[in-house]
């Protein structure tokens, strides 16, 4: 068991907290970034390295990423650029093995 509670990072505005900050919808099913008001499936758990959280998704989710990004014109945070820094050194490293 964990002693503190997760900390998020949403990978498309940057906003960092704890799950009990995220939004909901009125039925109380959905989570949203209280930052963005994005769906939480671009919210990563800090206490996961890069690399597990990369290794369930593909590299298009990066792109997609990107491209949210652009349509909500959105400026990343210093702490999410260097997140996607290792996401991108990551990748490349797969592609090279």
């Amino acid at each position: 068991m964990r002693d503190r509670p997760s900390v998020y990072i949403c990978l498309l505005c940057g906003w960092q907290g704890n799950p009990r900050e995220l939004k909901r919808d009125q039925e109380g099913t959905r989570l949203f970034c209280p930052g963005c008001g994005q769906p939480a499936s671009y919210l990563m758990d800090m206490s996961e390295s890069p690399y597990e959280f990369l290794s369930l998704r593909r590299s298009s989710y990066l792109a997609s990423l990107e491209e949210k990004r652009d349509e909500l014109k959105l400026k990343p945070t210093p702490e999410l650029r260097s997140i996607i820094r290792q996401f991108k050194r990551i990748l490349d490293q797969e592609a090279e093995a």
